[in-house]
C-alpha cells in the first residue's frame, strides 16, 4: 500500500471535510475518524455526478433481465438489499482501480476503516483532479485541433490558389514564349537588313570613289581644253596683231588649218564629255556630282561662246583683207560654216544644260528627300531594335523572378503543409493513447 501511495498525494481529514463540503457532501470529522457504512456510502455516492457514474438501481433495472434469469423468483427477495451493495461495490472498485488503489474491499463499505477511508478519499479526489485536469486539456487539444484544421483547410485553399496561378503562370509563360521567339526572329531579321544597308552605303561609296576618279579625268580634259582655248586665243590675237597681207598667204593657211585641228580638238573634247555625261550613274551621289560637272562644262562653253566672237572678230579682219587675197574669202566662208556649226552646238549644248541642270536639280532634291527618309527609317529601325532589345530583357528578368517567386511559395507551402501534418498526426495519435487509457 505505501508503495502505491506514492502515486498520488495524501489530503489530511481537515482538507477532505473541506473539501467535500464544497462538493455538496455534508460531512464531518467524525464521519471520518468513525466512519460507518451508511456514511461511506453517502461519501462515495457523492462522487456519482463527479465521476459519471450511474446510480446501482439504474444499472439494476437495465440488467433485470439477466438478474431474472440468474436468480429463481422465489429467491430474489432476499437478494433485493445485497445485488445493489454489490453493484455499487463493483463500481466504486473499478474506479478505484482507475484510481491506483487496486486492494478496494467489500469490508471497506460493510466495515470501513479510518486510515484505508482516507487512503480512498484522497484518491477519488486525485482522480478528480485528473480528469478535470484532462478533459481541459482534451478541450483545449480540441480547440486546438479546430484551429488547426482550419488553419490546415487554409492552407489548402491557398495551396490550391497558389498552384492555380502557378497554372496562370505557366499558360502566361506558354503564351509569352513564341511572342518572345517572334520578336527575336524579327530582331534578326531588322540586324540582316541594317547589316545589308551598311552593305549597300559601301557599295555607295565605292561608287562615289569611282565617280571622283572620272571626275578628276574630267577636270583634266577641261585643263586640256583651256591650254587649248588659250593657244586658239592667242593666235586669233596674232592674226588681229599682224594684219596678215597677201605676202604670208601661206602662214595665214597653216594659221587656220592649226585653227582648224584646235577646234576639232575642242569638239572632241566637248563630244568626251558629252559621253562622260551619259555614263554617269543616276544614284543620289552620281547626280550631285553631275551636276557639278554640268556647271563646269556651262563654264567652257561660255569660253567656246567668248572664243567664237573672237573668230568673229578674226573674221572681219579677213573680210577686210579679201580685196588682197581672193583665196582668203574661201577660207573665209569655211570659217563661217564653222562659226555657224558652233553657234548651233552651243545653242545645243545651252539648251541641253539648261535642261539637264532643271532635272538634275530635281533628281538631286529627291534623292537627298530619299536619302533623309531612308536615314530616318534606319535611324527608327535601331530605336526600334534597342527598344524590343530593352523590352526582351525586362520580361526576361520578370519571368525569371515569377519562377523563383513562385518556386519559393511552392516549397514554404509544402513545408508548411508537411509540418502540419506531423503536428496533426502527433495529436491524433496522442489523444487516441488517451482515450484507449480512459
Amino acid at each position: 500500500m505505501n508503495q502505491k501511495l506514492d502515486s498520488f498525494p495524501l489530503i489530511d481529514e481537515q482538507t477532505i471535510v473541506q473539501i467535500l463540503n464544497e462538493l455538496n457532501i455534508n460531512v464531518e470529522m467524525s464521519d471520518l475518524r468513525q466512519p460507518t457504512f451508511e456514511k461511506v456510502k453517502y461519501i462515495f455516492s457523492g462522487f456519482y455526478e463527479y465521476l459519471n457514474l450511474e446510480e446501482p438501481h439504474k444499472i439494476i433495472m437495465k440488467n433485470q433481465a439477466e438478474i431474472n434469469h440468474v436468480f429463481r423468483c422465489s429467491t430474489q427477495d432476499t437478494h433485493s438489499l445485497s445485488l445493489p451493495l454489490i453493484t455499487f461495490f463493483r463500481q466504486m472498485k473499478r474506479i478505484l482501480n482507475s484510481c491506483d488503489v487496486s486492494d478496494f474491499r467489500l469490508q471497506d463499505l460493510t466495515s470501513p476503516s479510518r486510515k484505508r477511508l482516507q487512503i480512498q478519499i484522497s484518491a477519488l479526489f486525485n482522480y478528480n483532479n485528473f480528469m478535470e485536469s484532462m478533459k481541459q486539456n482534451i478541450n483545449d487539444n480540441l480547440v486546438e485541433n479546430k484551429n488547426q484544421k482550419n488553419n490546415f483547410e487554409f492552407l489548402q485553399r491557398s495551396a490550391a490558389q497558389k498552384r492555380e496561378e502557378l497554372l496562370n503562370l505557366q499558360e502566361e509563360d506558354n503564351i509569352l514564349e513564341p511572342m518572345l521567339a517572334e520578336l527575336t526572329t524579327n530582331i534578326n531579321i531588322q540586324i540582316s537588313n541594317l547589316h545589308m544597308n551598311l552593305q549597300n552605303y559601301d557599295t555607295a561609296i565605292q561608287r562615289i570613289t569611282g565617280i571622283q576618279t572620272q571626275i578628276s579625268n574630267l577636270e583634266f580634259n577641261n585643263k586640256q581644253l583651256d591650254i587649248a582655248n588659250n593657244k586658239l586665243s592667242v593666235s586669233i590675237e596674232n592674226l588681229r596683231l599682224r594684219r596678215y597681207n597677201p605676202e604670208n598667204l601661206d602662214q595665214l593657211k597653216m594659221e587656220i588649218a592649226r585653227f582648224e585641228r584646235e577646234i576639232s580638238q575642242q569638239t572632241k573634247n566637248q563630244q568626251d564629255i558629252a559621253d562622260k555625261i551619259n555614263d554617269l550613274d543616276t544614284t543620289e551621289i552620281n547626280l550631285a556630282q553631275l551636276y557639278q560637272e554640268l556647271q563646269n562644262f556651262s563654264e567652257q562653253t561660255e569660253k567656246l561662246r567668248n572664243l567664237t566672237q573672237s573668230q568673229k572678230s578674226t573674221l572681219e579682219i579677213v573680210e577686210q583683207q579679201k580685196d588682197a587675197n581672193q583665196g582668203l574669202k574661201q577660207e573665209k566662208m569655211q570659217i563661217d560654216q564653222e562659226l555657224d556649226q558652233n553657234q548651233q552646238l552651243f545653242t545645243f549644248y545651252k539648251s541641253l544644260q539648261q535642261n539637264q541642270n532643271n532635272d538634275l536639280k530635281n533628281d538631286y532634291l529627291q534623292k537627298m528627300e530619299d536619302k533623309e527618309k531612308l536615314q530616318k527609317i534606319i535611324d527608327d529601325i535601331s530605336n526600334e531594335l534597342q527598344q524590343h532589345k530593352f523590352e526582351l530583357e525586362n520580361v526576361n528578368e520578370n519571368l525569371e523572378e515569377c519562377r523563383k517567386t513562385h518556386q519559393f511559395r511552392s516549397t514554404k507551402l509544402v513545408e508548411q503543409i508537411n509540418e502540419l501534418i506531423k503536428t496533426w498526426v502527433v495529436q491524433a495519435d496522442e489523444m487516441d493513447r488517451i482515450m484507449a487509457g480512459k
